[in-house]
């Protein structure tokens, strides 16, 4: 099993190495389809260089690389490992609670003395596809920190946890919450550290199957353009409006975008909670506990620049 895990690791770190080549190809790339766009002369450090692949030269503007370690997501339900620091507060204990009702196939489980070392071979010996940790306190016991770790090797995403809010502190009690798998809505992440810390977070939920016409659950992921995301989870409510357009009824192809809009007012949420907001701060190429694991990106604070990170939008 030790040879095993040696040879899976030679194996991904080789691939990481190539999809750093291929990210530096096509930064290159840019900067000479830009230059070209603009007439402009092409850059010192290009000229004399061998031009990558032609074919790259007419691609569209996506420099993103598609993220090695998903490339079986969505082939296979992911299994959630939820637990918390070592002496939680007792909001700490209730959201982890919360959460794990909020995410399919999740399983949360009581840390007491175990180590970070310890817990990844538990997760590896149940089968976990993903690793989530709460921890931190705030003034009123909260937590402020979540950590998503995608097994085996990462990457590992750092959270801050703000503004949370329980199912239990909602100004109107939520019914019980529904067990259907929730739906996803992603609205702009459509930098690159964006579309990673998306990948990152769409991947713990399962891929669900068909709407039916049973209630709905849906989990919206929204950036303002402050580099926010804030965390809503909702049931949708099911009437007669919300199944003409689940079945695509043919009335609708000859209504405006205003009568569509005006239908969808129809269609009641109801908040299931829990609701709070999450400022990603730093990911990592490797798993809790493991040593020299590299920095992928990190969060620079104090820096004057006004550049979006996840997404360009401002709402």
């Amino acid at each position: 099993m030790l040879r095993q895990q040696q040879r899976q690791l030679r194996e991904y770190l080789n691939r990481k190495r190539n999809v750093e080549e291929a990210n530096k190809r096509l930064g290159d790339v840019k900067r000479l389809r830009e230059a070209l766009d603009t007439n402009k002369p092409i850059p010192s450090d290009l000229r004399g260089t061998e031009l990558p692949n032609g074919n790259m030269i007419v691609a569209d503007g996506n420099d993103c690389v598609i993220d090695d370690e998903y490339r079986l997501c969505g082939t296979y339900d992911p299994r959630i490992l939820i637990t918390t620091s070592q002496k939680p507060t007792g909001p700490c204990i209730r959201f982890a609670k919360e959460f794990a009702l909020m995410v399919p196939n999740s399983t949360r489980v009581n840390r007491g003395q175990m180590n970070e070392e310890e817990l990844m071979e538990l997760c590896k010996a149940q089968g976990c596809t993903d690793y989530i940790q709460f921890s931190g306190s705030d003034g009123e016991g909260r937590p402020t920190l979540m950590v998503i770790s995608h097994l085996p090797y990462g990457p590992t995403a750092h959270f801050t946890i703000r503004q949370l809010m329980l199912r239990s502190d909602l100004s109107e009690k939520p019914p019980k919450m529904k067990q259907a798998l929730p739906h996803l809505i992603f609205h702009n992440f459509d930098g690159q550290i964006g579309h990673r810390i998306m990948r990152i977070l769409k991947f713990i939920f399962p891929k669900p199957s068909t709407i039916d016409d049973q209630d709905t659950r849906v989990i919206s992921f929204i950036n303002l353009g402050n580099d926010v995301i804030y965390v809503r989870h909702h049931t949708i409510l099911s009437n007669s409006t919300l199944r003409k357009f689940r079945q695509h009824d043919p009335a609708l192809k000859d209504m405006t975008t205003s009568q569509k809009d005006s239908l969808l007012e129809n269609i009641d949420l109801d908040e299931q909670g829990p609701r709070f907001t999450l400022e990603p701060f730093k990911i990592i190429r490797g798993i809790p506990g493991q040593k020299y694991a590299d920095i992928e990106w990190q969060r620079s604070y104090y820096v004057r620049k006004s550049a979006k990170i996840l997404g360009t939008q401002n709402l």
